[in-house]
């Protein structure tokens, strides 16, 4: 039957701190999200599996940098899972250098708002459901390829891990 007041909160879950966090106000019967910090039930483990770098056409006038990369994840929940993973890949601004995103899977996310504006900028979103703890689908992998080519004669610097 009250308001809640808008202000900032300190968020304890079983006696830990989990951290800060805004509150807006939330009038009487409202609901309101908070963040309670890294889920333990769900891990996560991202893996480089390789990069190698050679060199490109007929006189190997070129430099290709490939690199694969995998996400390995599994829910020990009872529940199923629904979330969205974030990663990055380089973006060129330099028209010399062509950056490609090859291999992936499953799909990229595909709403307006990723594909308009943060794809462009290198960022990497899925949105997956996993099935509760001992489901064959409570764990899954996502993987993908980026290969960053250009002429010898461009100097860059190294490319993120």
């Amino acid at each position: 039957p009250f308001v809640l007041l808008a202000g900032n909160a300190s968020l304890f879950m079983e006696g830990d701190y989990v951290g800060p966090s805004a509150i807006p106000e939330v009038g009487p019967g409202g609901s309101v999200e908070v963040w309670w910090g890294p889920d333990p039930s769900l891990t996560v483990k991202r893996i480089m599996l390789e990069r190698t770098t050679s060199k490109t056409g007929l006189f190997g006038g070129g430099i290709q940098t490939t690199s694969t990369y995998r996400i390995d994840l599994a829910n020990t929940a009872s529940k199923p899972l629904t979330l969205e993973v974030w990663d990055r890949h380089p973006v060129s601004r330099n028209s010399e250098i062509e950056v490609r995103l090859a291999d992936v899977s499953p799909a990229l996310a595909t709403d307006k708002a990723y594909v308009e504006t943060e794809q462009e900028q290198g960022l990497l979103k899925w949105v997956l459901t996993l099935d509760p703890k001992g489901a064959p689908s409570a764990e899954t992998s996502i993987s993908w390829t980026v290969r960053v080519s250009h002429s010898s004669k461009v100097t860059t610097t190294p490319i993120p891990e």
